[in-house]
């Protein structure tokens, strides 16, 4: 399961923990989302239980978020590859 995040919100993880309970999940932060790819915010994330958390590049440089090295820095084309590609049930939030 691949939870797509574009903004930062309390919503986020009370939505991530009610749709993704205890089945295998990763996000994809970008746009405000990319918030939580610092290394600041992302312990809220991590008691998730999240396999992956991916942040789209652009979104970093954009904001001028300074990464968590636990995050996953992805480009456009990973991005779509993630989405499209690998088979993930993809929930927006």
């Amino acid at each position: 399961m691949l939870f797509v995040a574009n903004r930062c919100s309390r919503d986020i993880i009370s939505h991530l923990r009610l749709l993704g309970g205890s089945n295998e999940k990763s996000i994809l932060l970008m746009g405000d989302g990319a918030w939580y790819a610092s290394e600041g915010m992302k312990g809220r994330l991590d008691e998730l239980g999240l396999k992956n958390t991916y942040v789209l590049e652009d979104s970093l440089s954009e904001k001028g978020v300074p990464v968590s090295n636990d995050c996953i820095v992805v480009g456009f084309d990973e991005m779509v590859a993630l989405i499209m590609e690998r088979g993930f049930k993809v929930i927006s939030l």
